[in-house]
């Protein structure tokens, strides 16, 4: 009985409301010659049912609009009511209870009100902001920069080569919604023309016409994705492309395929960490030859194209993994493959040695080739038990006066052994120790100065005399020497 009596009042309320309002259509469009207004003009009313009305915003070059909307439309209410925006890239927009503004660029916006009750409520405000004394900032391609965009500045990516693309990635590994309420213009600043959102603009692969790309937030709302411009033609090429946010408590598992012949791409960047690790590569054919998973240094933008580590199909993976990528940012591609390969940011499993294990150790530098400084960098390999480790550094460059690596094997309680480079060398050999763990340190901290070393770790040989043993201390003590001297 309630119930029936709060329907009546209800009905009897949008009754009187509907009478009390002048909700007739605006039939003229509305231009900044009336720079501010509302409709219904005395405030907010219920309208008749079956009503149309669709109110245009003609909107100069260099101007938006700011719609204020006030509704009681609830997300899967009992009515088709409905109060739609549309943006001048046709992009329409669902407005309900709790949606309060929108932003319309130039040239040109439509607002529909539809209903089929008389139990909608609906009022309209609008306001004429000119946006030309924003703020400029100005990125090269190559830039990874988070989406949380400061108010009244505007944010232009421009490319020395070619068009723009522009990627964007979440935290949570997946694409936030968000992004709708960053504005994608067609060129250097906001007279440019509008392209859409940039939700829009990612998921149809979108690029610029020229070689700039800018991009807004009227909102001012708080995002937690970031974005990555690329040259298009450095990325062109690509049987697709990817760009993947970590974070020091989110891991990344990854399923890509390329056809042949090409290379499925993923930039990945880490918030909030150093260096990460690969954890497992698992190709889905392995008797299909000539698959490769791929990592090298940075964006595809900086045109850094040799591969610092390469996995074949053919070669077995489990034994080299994890392994340690000391960067927060890289480039990885499964060439005309198809797998799954997995990605985390905690090291316990790099630092944990046991017969059978190899690997490659790759200074900071070579990850960071355009950082001017690195830190020194230390890394320790353990094995529970004594074990064999024989290391060969492929490469070792000192690019000026002061830098040294040093390779370490030993156990606790002894005298630890190792080899010290003070000058660049190549190819410098086999080296072997006995002990529970094996430690690199390199003070080079400019791209100047690097090294590659590789490594692996086997079970440690019991001989039936001192004497063979014997030699192989000896044998890496005169190494030691050699190296030292």
């Amino acid at each position: 009985m309630r119930s029936l009596f709060t329907n009546v009042v209800l009905i009897f309320l949008a009754f009187s409301f509907s009478h009390c309002a002048d909700v007739s259509c605006p039939g003229a469009a509305i231009t900044i010659d009336t720079p501010t207004g509302s409709f219904p003009a005395d405030g907010p009313a219920f309208f008749p049912a079956n009503y149309r009305c669709t109110i245009e915003f003609k909107i100069p070059t260099g101007k938006i609009v700011e719609i204020g909307t006030r509704n009681n439309l609830q997300f899967g209410g009992l009515t088709n009511d409905t109060l739609i925006i549309q943006d001048a890239a046709s992009t329409q927009y669902r407005y309900y209870v709790l949606d309060k503004v929108f932003y319309a660029p130039a040239d040109v916006a439509k607002l529909f009100i539809t209903t089929y009750s008389i139990t909608s409520n609906f009022y309209i405000t609008w306001k004429y902001l000119d946006v030309t004394e924003f703020t400029k900032n100005q990125y090269p391609t190559g830039t990874i920069l988070s989406m949380n965009l400061t108010a009244n500045n505007y944010y232009q990516f421009t490319s020395p080569k070619s068009q723009v693309a522009f990627h964007t990635g979440s935290i949570n590994g997946n694409n936030e919604l968000s992004i709708y309420r960053i504005y994608v213009y067609d060129g250097d600043d906001l007279s440019a023309k509008f392209l859409g959102n940039l939700h829009q603009f990612t998921l149809t692969d979108m690029i610029s016409s020229g070689k700039s790309l800018t991009l807004v937030n009227y909102f001012n709302t708080t995002l937690y994705s970031y974005g990555i411009a690329n040259d298009y033609s450095a990325i062109s090429n690509y049987d697709g492309y990817d760009f993947v946010i970590l974070s020091s408590y989110y891991d990344y598992s990854m399923h890509g395929k390329s056809v042949a012949g090409k290379e499925t791409v993923v930039t990945v960047f880490c918030s909030d960490c150093q260096f990460v690790y690969l954890n497992y590569i698992s190709f889905l054919n392995s008797s299909v030859a000539g698959q490769e998973v791929r990592v090298r240094p940075m964006t595809p933008t900086d045109g850094y194209y040799a591969n610092l580590l390469t996995y074949n199909v053919q070669s077995p993976t489990n034994t080299s993994l994890p392994q340690q990528i000391a960067t927060n940012l890289f480039t990885l591609s499964l060439y005309q493959a198809e797998a799954y390969v997995g990605i985390i940011t905690r090291s316990q499993g790099w630092s944990q040695g046991a017969p059978g294990r190899t690997g490659t150790i790759i200074s900071p530098s070579l990850w960071n080739p355009k950082t001017v400084l690195t830190d020194s960098y230390f890394t320790n390999i353990t094995t529970s038990s004594t074990s064999r480790f024989v290391f060969n550094i492929k490469s070792v460059v000192i690019g000026n006066i002061g830098p040294k690596l040093r390779v370490e094997v030993g156990s606790s309680g002894s005298t630890p052994i190792g080899v010290e480079f003070t000058n660049s060398a190549k190819n410098t050999g086999e080296k072997v120790g006995m002990g529970t763990y094996i430690s690199t340190s390199f003070t080079g901290s400019t791209s100047a100065s690097s090294f590659i070393m590789d490594f692996s770790i086997e079970e440690s040989i019991e001989t039936s005399t001192k004497a063979s043993a014997s030699l192989i201390t000896l044998s890496v003590i005169t190494l030691v020497l050699v190296n030292f001297l």
